[in-house]
This record gives C-alpha cells, sequence and structure tokens, in this order.
C-alpha cells in the first residue's frame, strides 16, 4: 500500500503525490533507502575479532618482514532482498533483515590481510575439509616464498 493509499484509507484526506512528498518533508521525513544488515550477525564479536587482526597485522612487521597473513573463510553467496529507497523519518535508519537464498555458490578462499586485492579462491560445490585442503595447497604454492 503506498503512502498516499495509506493516508487516504486511514485518515479519509486524498492528496496528490507531490502533496504527499511536501508532507512527508514537512514531517521530518527524507527519501532514502533502508540499511540492508546481515540476519545473523553479531557486531560486538566482529567488533573484536576486528581488533585482533588490525593489531597482528601491524605487528607483523616488527616480527618478520617476510611473513605474511591470509585470512580464510568459505562465502555461499545468493539472492538477496533487493532495497529500494522510501520515506523514512530524518535521522533514522530503517533495517531490512537480509535473507538467505536458496541457490547459491560455494567458495572457500584466503585474502592477504596487508594487501587485499591478493586472494586464493576455490570455488566447491560444498565447503568441507576436501575444499579447504585445496585452498590450502593453492595456498602453500602460492606463498612458498614467504614464512
Amino acid at each position: 500500500m503506498s503512502v498516499q493509499q495509506y493516508i487516504l484509507k486511514e485518515f479519509g484526506i486524498e492528496y496528490s503525490i507531490s502533496g504527499v512528498c511536501k508532507l512527508l518533508k514537512r514531517m521530518g521525513f527524507v527519501y532514502k533507502k533502508p540499511k540492508l544488515i546481515p540476519s545473523k550477525a553479531n557486531p560486538e564479536e566482529q567488533s573484536k575479532s576486528a581488533e585482533q587482526l588490525r593489531e597482528i597485522i601491524e605487528n607483523i612487521d616488527n616480527i618478520d618482514k617476510q611473513s605474511v597473513i591470509y585470512v580464510m573463510d568459505g562465502v555461499h553467496p545468493t539472492h538477496n532482498t533487493g532495497n529500494c529507497y522510501g520515506w523514512i523519518q530524518k535521522g533514522e535508519e530503517f533495517e531490512i533483515p537480509a535473507n538467505s537464498g536458496r541457490q547459491r555458490i560455494n567458495i572457500n578462499g584466503a585474502m592477504n590481510a596487508k594487501n587485499p586485492t591478493e586472494v586464493i579462491i576455490d570455488v566447491t560445490d560444498s565447503v568441507n575439509a576436501q575444499s579447504t585442503e585445496r585452498l590450502i595447497k593453492k595456498y602453500l604454492e602460492k606463498t612458498k616464498t614467504k614464512k
């Protein structure tokens, strides 16, 4: 139901589209996209992990100039909610939980923590011990001159 239809149904007042836009602006709303957030994210844990990784990256050169840090994880890209613009109270965010789709691909990957453009991936049917072993072999081959 559009805002225009809602106002007519709830209050019996008919506005043009431009009238509804002006009314919403006067009421402190802005036309913007809602903020898409991961549905199961734990912001505190993510922040703690990011800080630990930052400390390791900052200190690795003090330990050994030949060392390299890769972070590894499996990812499963899927289709997701397509958020559109809407009227949201100015200064506020409107969150829409991201969904997980049934169709996905599985990628086991590693990324150089100091140079995020350097990645190693294994596209696979399933992220499991075998795909992780393949990824580690690719990693060892690529970094055989590093520690």
